[in-house]
């Protein structure tokens, strides 16, 4: 099994800011300020075609995209799947 970052090197990632400093230490990870402008990052998911039509992914899709965004508190304008 390969680790994508593992401690005690000097391998540096982004990753989201809101991770805490809990979750931080017990990766044994530090964090940095970012000392450049960076641009918004656009999420988004992706599915085989076969399963674009599933009621059941479709309700899977609808709660994750409902779920990221109450947690960046922005308001979900799409509907469906």
């Amino acid at each position: 099994m390969h680790d994508l970052v593992r401690r005690g090197t000097d391998l540096v990632c982004l990753a989201p800011g809101f991770l805490d400093a809990p979750a931080l230490t017990a990766l044994g990870l530090h964090a940095f300020t970012v000392p450049l402008p960076l641009p918004q990052a656009e999420l988004a998911m992706a599915w085989h075609p076969r399963h674009g039509a599933d009621g059941g992914h479709r309700w899977l899709r609808a709660r994750v995209r409902e779920a990221v965004a109450a947690f960046l508190g922005v308001a979900d304008h799409r509907a469906g799947g």
